[in-house]
Order: structure tokens, then C-alpha cells, then sequence
């Protein structure tokens, strides 16, 4: 149940933002290495989308600390964050081209619709920092914690899920056996049943 604060007392998503500090790096580095980009590359691109991405984080985190009253310091730091996240989204792609360019044929489509779904999932973030705006009421705070909580969900869980399923595929094609028949189909791709005539 939504209960409003006393005065003095503040609520914050401290936890939220320290969970991402340890998260998003990691998520991020993930995205290099299930398109396999080659190691000094993946590195060095990985460090590059996680720069941006603290900061991005850290400053968000200060930002929020002035949601309530005057918003100047939640729209001033807001502003900043958001900078860093455009950082990132470039970085992003460029990791996006490359894994386009270094992916199978049959899996190019891949990174191109994990792209999107990137934009789609991280782009709740910024919306839900700035809801406050709209009032410090029960509905605004149970509307915001949703957006967060639809947004991690998207974009861990079911990113995690994405990416396992494209190196299960990308491993089949390569000859991995047991990804093959993790899939049931053949190394070369076809499906187990048709190359056995059935």
C-alpha cells in the first residue's frame, strides 16, 4: 500500500541504481561477446559501452534526489543522464553493426531486431525517471515502480533469453553439435526430420 512520506523523510531508488551499476556492465559486455567480436575488439568496445553507461547511472541516481518540489536538479541532471545515454545508444550500435557484419547469414536479422528491442526496452528508463512531474501521488510512484520493474524484466531477463538463443543458433551453424540438437537440426541447418527424409 502506497503511504506518503513524512515530512523530512525522502524515498529513493538507491537500491534500483546500485543494482544497476553491477547489472548493466554486465549486460552490456554480454551483447560483445554472444556476437563474438574478436577479443581485443570486444574489450575494447565493451569498456566504451560501459563508460557511458555509469555515468549515465550515477547521474541519474543524483538527479532523482530532487523529484520532490522544485525539479530543477531532476530535469538538470535528468538532461545530463540522458547525454549518456545517447553515448551509449551510439556505442551500442556500433557493437550492432559489427555483430551484423560478423553474424552468419542466416542470423544477420538478429542483432538487427535486438537492436530495436534495445531501444524499445531501455528507452521506459528515462520515462520513468521523469514521472514525478506529474505528481507525487500513490498512482504516479505504483506507475513509475512498474515501468522500472517492466524495463529490468525486458531488458535482463528476456535480453538474457535473446542472446542464449542466437549463440544456441549461431553455435548449430558453426558445427556445435549439441547445439544442433539442442535444436533439432542439423550443423548445416536444416531441420533433423527433412534431412532424414521424413
Amino acid at each position: 500500500m502506497y503511504r506518503p512520506l513524512a515530512d523530512g523523510e525522502t524515498f529513493t531508488n538507491a537500491y534500483r541504481y546500485g543494482n544497476w551499476t553491477i547489472t548493466v556492465p554486465i549486460l552490456l559486455t554480454q551483447l560483445a561477446i554472444a556476437f563474438a567480436l574478436p577479443r581485443p575488439e570486444l574489450h575494447k568496445r565493451s569498456l566504451r559501452m560501459i563508460v557511458p553507461a555509469l555515468l549515465m547511472i550515477w547521474t541519474g541516481l543524483y538527479g532523482q534526489f530532487g523529484e520532490t518540489g522544485d525539479f530543477m536538479r531532476l530535469n538538470i541532471w535528468g538532461v545530463i543522464s540522458t547525454l549518456f545515454f545517447v553515448w551509449l545508444i551510439i556505442e551500442v550500435r556500433g557493437v550492432i553493426t559489427r555483430a551484423i557484419a560478423l553474424s552468419p547469414r542466416e542470423l544477420v536479422a538478429w542483432p538487427k531486431n535486438i537492436w530495436w528491442y534495445f531501444l524499445a526496452t531501455w528507452g521506459l528508463y528515462p520515462i520513468a525517471y521523469a514521472l514525478p512531474q506529474l505528481g507525487f501521488n500513490g498512482d504516479v510512484v505504483v506507475v513509475r515502480q512498474l515501468l522500472y520493474s517492466i524495463a529490468d524484466i525486458s531488458s535482463k531477463l528476456i535480453y538474457g533469453v535473446i542472446l542464449s538463443r542466437y549463440v544456441l543458433r549461431r553455435s548449430a551453424l558453426e558445427g556445435y553439435a549439441p547445439s544442433a540438437e539442442a535444436l533439432e537440426i542439423s550443423p548445416l541447418g536444416a531441420s533433423v526430420a527433412s534431412s532424414r527424409g521424413d
